[in-house]
């Protein structure tokens, strides 16, 4: 029995003096609080001490599938029945269980309830989580990611479960943007090991990686793999390690800017990690708004007016990736009309790339611009 499910009953019962049981949407029983003799029914002892639903509980469980909202439930002094209220609990807009509150005195209000209100949402939450199989735990690898800090906190004791090992074990993200929806999860189970939890958040496959966390070991994995072409057309984004599942969030939300850049293809590779990715680390902390909005207005008005085969030309040649005879030939031009092409460039925009200051500007103007070309 779950320690907040059970602190949530007892917290009812205290505050309200009426005898509390929770269940999930398929009747069992999860939690209940204390149960007074002279407080509860025929049908509520029947349903504590089975734990299942019979004939005597089955009326009062037909009914709350169709309840909506909090609702009462009037007596049946035939059934043995007293009067209760149900109150479903609702996480991402559905019923993940249901409370019932013997209430003949009519103690139970909207506005009592409504200091419950987040543990309410906080504990359907968990209920979701405990009702999934340890061995698809896709729920819980989403709540650990999430921007909710309650629900994190449930996911990290599901999934020391399915890790089989403590919430503190170390752990790095990685996050897979296939080209369709035919990639096949036992594959990628297999090279980041079948204990490693997954799941599928926005289109996106996500895996917690706990054995081999190096970000070249990932990255060697994954290519490894690629000689079955199975990672043709993918992009996959390594983070950064976390100390343990209470934080793993935080490499996730590096494996998506890593992500960002392997789409990019700017490092002609589809693999990128964040340990490794230098000054684009300090890029992709920026939201793409930020990003774009700190761009020099010169270098604004030449990505906007220029194509993006020259802009990938002049980022190449700003940032020293080849020698100019190497560049030149790539594109198709003798050297001298490289240089005139560069020439008329800055003095179009007004721009003078021997000056360090104008160099830099250009080139994070450039690398922000492709880095989100055709996003």
């Amino acid at each position: 029995m779950s320690f907040e499910m059970q602190d949530l009953v007892d917290r009812l019962y205290a505050a309200l003096g009426t005898p509390v049981t929770l269940t999930d949407r398929q009747d069992r029983m999860l939690a209940y609080s204390s149960q007074p003799l002279d407080k509860t029914d025929k049908v509520r002892q029947q349903s504590v001490l089975g734990r299942h639903s019979d004939e005597a509980t089955r009326p009062v469980n037909d009914f709350a599938r169709h309840v909506q909202s909090t609702t009462r439930l009037p007596a049946d002094p035939a059934a043995g029945r007293l009067e209760r209220v149900i109150v479903p609990l609702r996480t991402q807009g559905h019923i993940a269980g249901l409370l019932y509150l013997i209430d003949p005195d009519r103690r139970v209000t909207d506005e009592a309830l409504e200091r419950f209100a987040d543990e309410f949402e906080a504990v359907a939450r968990q209920i979701e989580l405990v009702r999934m199989p340890r061995s698809t735990s896709q729920a819980a690898v989403r709540s650990l990611l999430s921007t909710n800090a309650d629900e994190r906190q449930i996911a990290v004791e599901e999934l020391k479960g399915c890790l089989g090992s403590p919430a503190d074990r170390p752990s790095r993200t990685v996050v897979l943007a296939p080209p369709g929806r035919d990639h096949s999860m036992p594959f990628w189970s297999r090279v980041f090991g079948a204990r490693s939890p997954w799941s599928e958040i926005d289109g996106l496959y996500v895996y917690l990686v706990t054995e081999d966390l190096d970000p070249d070991g990932v990255a060697s994995r994954v290519r490894f793999a690629g000689g079955s072409g199975a990672v043709s057309g993918v992009a996959i984004g390594i983070g950064g390690s976390s100390p343990g599942l209470a934080e793993a969030y935080l490499s996730y939300r590096t494996a998506l800017r890593a992500l960002q850049l392997a789409k990019s293809g700017l490092t002609g590779s589809n693999v990128a990690a964040w340990d490794t990715m230098g000054s684009w680390r300090t890029l992709l902390s920026l939201d793409r708004s930020a990003a774009e909005a700190s761009i020099d207005p010169r270098v604004r008005l030449l990505v906007a007016s220029e194509d993006g085969t020259l802009l990938r030309m002049l980022r190449s040649y700003l940032e020293r990736e080849k020698d100019n005879d190497e560049l030149a030939t790539e594109f198709h031009m003798h050297r001298t009309t490289l240089y005139a092409r560069f020439r008329r460039l800055q003095d179009k925009y007004g721009l003078s790339w021997e000056h360090p200051e104008d160099r830099l500007a250009t080139i994070l103007g450039l690398r922000i611009t492709l880095l989100y070309a055709g996003s």
